[in-house]
């Protein structure tokens, strides 16, 4: 029998107590009171991402929330396994694996046309063909060709149509581009006889369930061919020949989560004796290739509700994605926020979130399971792969905080000071490390000019010391939590004690690594001058007057005309040096 999404168990999962077993959708509310499964257990966590938003998409699909109240209700009291798989098994039909009517993410054509592909080439940080032909792969594990377990290609198969990178001419990205930036809330529940709050599967899925609006319900009738528009599958490819895009007003709402913009079809064969390549559980049968089309679905102008987003004069918004060096709390404001002037826009689910986090807390009935209290309630998981256009260099994720206005606040201007707040401080850690970047490269490269000035050398590359700045940012991720927790019950820092606070810790973290970077303890074995006026410039930024104390906003009017004096000479000196070169 071919594997079926919604009523086999394919899921494997971990439980809070321990152990590793296979479900389906509709149980991972199963032991929820005594011993809750808290995440997938897939080997890659690209796949555990992708599965994750499946699940997202399937409750939108059967089980939304009608509103903020019922979405509480639930997150409290999680439906039982049996009523789930009621509600889940109205899409049954559409959810096969393989056989020979419509296959989930899958062309309806069988593309026999098409010249089968190793199945380890449907993962997304797999070598391309010219590489394995070179033998250039150095650094990506080749899958063994044995194939893979239904279970693990259905997920090495989500994981393509979500996040599918350029791939080539014709070989659409997913609907938010190659590698998507995710965002998801992560709630914590208390859980009787746990020291400490925790994180259910069930809590992230719900948490991240939109509301629809009358107009985005599904069909009700499983015949309905407008069940199309949610699984395109369903139907004849809308094919992207000569350029054609997919608008929002040819599909439905719920298709974010189940884009189809690679034409693929997989090869299923008897297992014989071989096994799964990346040791998944015993089939009778193994994904061992698969046939793709090139020119599937174009999407063009679709918004995701699990992504954020930046506006584009030309283009409208357009998805984050991960950059090089991992998430940081540098990105952290442009992901969680949006701001007045709309330049960026947090994904929609952060908007649900707030809101529904004011359910839970303006709720005794809740008071079992939801810690009102606590004042870092729900962090966000930020995640995706790092994309050099077709290459993936890396799979990043990081839980960053969240924070929304305490109860006794004015909500609007709660955020108005918080968000000021929050980007003068990581402004200032920003000039930090800038600083410190460009007085490494003098301390080890630095060459006097004609005035006895060290520079650095101007042949380093771009992102050199990346490493270093990479760490900077993470080793004082700490004090920035530390400082945004004291910001949210004084957000406009009155007595700047916040902001000095979090200028001490950059300033400690800075120097300590231009010391250990620039061996500071060793001057006699290197040019000391250049090191020591390296490190005094990195000081000063520090000061008074220096620039980073000016990004946090935390000079007095009389530094601020100093500084400004000292920088109108800087120009008029270089002005002059201009006109004597010239």
């Amino acid at each position: 029998m071919p594997l079926n999404l919604i009523t086999d168990p394919w899921l494997p999962v971990r439980r809070l107590k321990g152990g590793r077993e296979w479900i389906a959708p509709a149980q991972i509310t199963a032991d929820f009171a005594t011993n809750p499964i808290l995440a997938l257990d897939f080997p890659r966590p690209d796949w555990n991402a992708a599965v994750t938003e499946l699940l997202i998409g399937l409750l939108a699909t059967v089980a939304a929330p009608l509103d903020t109240r019922g979405w509480a209700d639930a997150w409290a009291k999680p439906p039982s396994p049996d009523g789930l798989g009621e509600k889940l098994g109205q899409i049954a039909f559409a959810f096969n694996l393989d056989g020979d009517g419509p296959r989930c993410f899958q062309d309806i054509d069988p593309l026999t046309d098409s010249d089968p592909k190793s199945i380890s080439a449907l993962l997304i940080d797999s070598p391309g063909e010219n590489a394995e032909k070179k033998n250039t792969d150095l650094f990506v594990k080749r899958s063994p060709a044995h194939g893979l377990c239904p279970a693990y290609a259905a997920a090495a198969l989500v994981t393509m149509q979500t996040y599918a990178p350029a791939g080539g001419q014709g070989n659409r990205t997913s609907m938010r581009g190659g590698g998507p930036l995710t965002t998801l809330p992560l709630p914590r529940r208390k859980v009787l006889g746990e020291p400490a709050p925790i994180t259910t599967l069930w809590d992230v899925v719900w948490a991240s369930v939109p509301l629809p609006a009358p107009k985005d319900r599904p069909p009700a009738d499983p015949d309905d061919p407008d069940w199309a528009l949610v699984f395109p599958w369903l139907a004849r490819t809308r094919a992207s020949e000569n350029n054609r895009g997919t608008l929002l007003e040819d599909g439905h709402t719920l298709q974010q989560f189940f884009g189809m913009p690679r034409r693929i079809r997989l090869d299923f064969s008897v297992s014989g004796e071989d096994h799964c390549s990346l040791d998944g559980p015993a089939s009778e049968s193994l994904a061992r290739s698969f046939r793709q089309k090139n020119y599937g679905v174009k999407y063009d102008g679709w918004t995701h509700s699990l992504s954020p987003h930046r506006a584009d004069p030309n283009a409208g918004l357009l998805p984050f994605h991960p950059q090089p060096g991992g998430a940081t709390y540098r990105d952290w404001l442009t992901w969680v926020e949006t701001p007045p002037e709309k330049t960026t826009q947090r994904a929609a689910v952060l908007d649900l979130w707030g809101e529904r986090l004011k359910a839970l807390r303006s709720s005794k009935g809740y008071g079992e399971q939801f810690d009102a209290a606590e004042t870092w309630q729900s962090g966000i998981l930020a995640c995706g792969f790092d994309m050099d256009n077709m290459k993936a260099r890396a799979w990043l994720e990081a839980r960053i905080p969240y924070f929304d206005p305490p109860p006794d606040k004015n909500a609007d201007d709660w955020a108005m000071h918080f968000r000021r707040l929050a980007a003068l401080l990581v402004a200032g850690a920003d000039e930090a490390a800038s600083t410190l970047r460009s007085q490494i490269k003098i301390a080890l490269t630095g060459r006097p000019n004609r005035e006895g000035r060290y520079r650095a050398d101007e042949n380093l590359p771009r992102d050199a010391f990346a490493e270093l700045i990479e760490r900077f940012w993470r080793e004082t991720e700490v004090d920035f939590g530390a400082a945004l927790k004291s910001l949210r019950d004084k957000p406009d820092d009155p007595e700047r004690s916040i902001r000095e606070a979090f200028l001490k810790a950059l300033r400690r973290k800075a120097l300590g690594l231009f010391d250990d970077i620039a061996s500071t303890d060793d001057l006699a074995d290197q040019d000391a001058r250049r090191i020591v006026e390296a490190r005094w410039a990195l000081q000063l930024v520090f000061n008074d007057t220096g620039s980073v104390r000016g990004a946090l906003d935390l000079m007095t009017e009389e530094a601020k005309q100093k500084a400004g004096k000292r920088r109108a000479a800087g120009k008029a000196k270089a002005k002059a040096k201009e006109g004597v070169t010239s």
